[in-house]
């Protein structure tokens, strides 16, 4: 077979189709914060769920391939209970014929839309130097992948179903993997007070006693965020940490450290539920204003939140590596 050649993209091509790509996450995201502050609904991220896992966790059903950063916001915006996903070319490849020469097995249903994810490709290539020698010549493509949900599927035979799926399970929440994250945390957690905050000065965590919470979700979704805000200390990740509420560049903070609490909360199976709270509400209007201002905001909290999740997750498993948003393999 031959080898596939890539053609590489203008500088302006590859930002006509990166700002696009921008724009229509943009707009998803802000209508489905506008929708919130109108009606009081939970954010998408931070709603109930069931079927074969969570929303938050997708990956692909065929390869085991567990989907990241932005593609999380995509996936968990077409609306599916289940975190599997598929091609086309995947389904269809599950099927057999049978003794008629009839092609039987997963089928994606006619009419279905897919859902298009978004992935980077490290294309590695040498050239020649001017004096004969080979020099690195490597460059990225970005590209788009169309998937499909499992539940757009029909067809399914028994031995590709999972045990107890018509069951419909339901997150449950691994207390022993989120004290374990807990416990891990790379700056001091101090039980006390009625407020949680990070305090980068001294890099320390402040949350109440978890018996002052609604329950136990509400505990560990406002420690989780917190433990995201610290991730961007200095010795960390270092972003900036700087601002005041009612700076803009507070408001991109609060949003990575929103979203990376809801991938921290899918892993250890908390379910956020609940309406947004008047202070809750405010941080969704100040969203809305830097999400119109900026449209790859979305994509950079999200690479942002992407990486303090895998850090905080990474303290628990080390050695296993983080997931690199930026250079996913979609399928």
């Amino acid at each position: 077979m031959a080898k596939r050649k890539f053609k590489k993209k203008t500088p302006a091509q590859r930002k006509a189709k990166s700002d696009k790509l921008c724009a229509d996450i943009t707009e998803k995201v802000i209508t489905a914060i506008a929708l919130s502050i109108e009606t009081g609904e939970p954010l998408l991220w931070r709603q109930t769920w069931k079927g074969g896992g969570s929303p938050l966790q997708p990956h692909n059903g065929a390869s085991g391939h567990r989907y990241s950063g932005v593609n999380i916001l995509l996936l968990a915006f077409a609306g599916y209970g289940d975190g599997r996903w598929y091609t086309y070319n995947q389904v269809s490849k599950m099927q057999k014929k049978d003794a008629d020469g009839v092609r039987t097995g997963p089928h994606v249903r006619k009419g279905e839309k897919s859902t298009t994810i978004v992935y980077v490709n490290l294309i590695k290539r040498d050239k020649e130097g001017p004096d004969g020698e080979l020099v690195d010549d490597s460059f990225s493509v970005q590209g788009t992948h169309a998937v499909f949900n499992r539940e757009q599927c029909d067809g399914w035979p028994a031995e590709l179903r999972e045990a107890g799926e018509e069951e419909e399970p339901v997150m449950v929440l691994d207390c022993e993997k989120a004290l374990a994250l807990r416990d891990a945390s790379e700056c001091p957690i101090h039980h006390a007070g009625g407020r949680a905050f990070y305090r980068p000065s001294t890099d320390e965590i402040t949350v109440p006693e978890p018996e002052k919470f609604e329950d136990q979700r509400a505990y560990w979704a406002t420690l989780f965020h917190e433990m995201a805000h610290s991730t961007g200390h200095k010795s960390r990740l270092d972003r900036d940490l700087s601002g005041s509420f009612s700076k803009e560049k507070y408001a991109k903070e609060e949003l990575v450290a929103e979203l990376a609490a809801a991938f921290l909360c899918a892993e250890v199976g908390v379910v956020q539920a609940g309406a947004p709270d008047e202070n809750h509400t405010a941080y969704l209007r100040s969203w809305l204003k830097a999400l119109k201002d900026d449209t790859r905001l979305i994509l950079t909290a999200a690479s942002k939140a992407q990486k303090a999740s895998d850090r905080i997750l990474g303290t628990v498993s080390k050695g296993e590596g983080a997931a690199d948003d930026e250079a996913e393999q979609a399928a």
